[in-house]
């Protein structure tokens, strides 16, 4: 709405639909109130909501050898920020496990290499947590998708290894994990549209703004 549309807007007005009956003003500051906050919400309207990069956080976590799991990382990113979240993508070879472990919502993404291995790039995270003083997990809300191929008898080994270890380590999971064959699109998008309604409602409801790299997901470095 740009002025000219705001000025007739408030020109035409009878009568308020955004401010209470009763108020002790004029009907002429009603008026010009009312056309303000009208004029307002259209912005907000416009916009969408939130700013980009403001929400609950939520960290999306992939382990992958050709790049699938990364690229159903970036889909589950799309999908949180429509929920409220603020997603951030991350290679498994990137994380502290400190850190990692203070973290409150996250999703795993992985695919199984191999026979029953995990990806090369979560092995140096998949040893430290699987030590005997790996930290607790105890206020870390979770799923896991696991992407595989059933020709291999270790069927998504490591995303099932993954979903039972968070769950030793007292993390809660909130929805099933999902295993998929090699057409794993449909199961995947599934599993994110399953996932995202619940993940949000868990742990603290602050909503943050996340600034400059932490609020992009890498651009994915496979494609098919």
């Amino acid at each position: 709405m740009d002025k000219d549309e705001f000025l007739e807007f408030l020109q035409n007005q009878e009568e308020s639909h955004v401010l209470p009956k009763g108020l002790p003003i004029s009907g002429k500051q009603k008026h010009w109130i009312g056309g303000l906050l009208s004029g307002l919400q259209i912005q907000v309207a416009t916009m969408g909501g939130p700013s980009n990069g403001a929400g609950k956080p939520i960290t999306i976590v992939y382990g992958t050898q050709t790049g699938n799991s990364e690229a159903m990382a970036e889909e589950a990113a799309a999908v949180a920020k429509k929920h409220g979240m603020a997603p951030k993508v991350v290679d498994f070879s990137d994380i502290e496990l400190s850190e990692f472990a203070q973290t409150e919502r996250i999703l795993i993404v992985t695919s199984t290499y191999g026979e029953g291995e995990m990806p090369d790039n979560a092995q140096i995270i998949w040893e430290e947590i699987n030590s005997d003083d790996a930290p607790k997990f105890e206020n870390t809300f979770f799923s896991v998708l696991a992407l595989g191929d059933t020709s291999y008898d270790q069927f998504c080994e490591a995303g099932i290894q993954w979903d039972k270890r968070l769950e030793e380590l007292g993390a809660t999971r909130v929805a099933d994990r999902v295993d998929c064959d090699v057409d794993y699109e449909e199961p995947s998008m599934g599993w994110i549209e399953t996932v995202m309604p619940l993940i949000t409602e868990k742990g603290s409801q602050e909503i943050v703004s996340v600034e400059g790299d932490k609020a992009k997901s890498t651009k994915p470095k496979f494609d098919k």
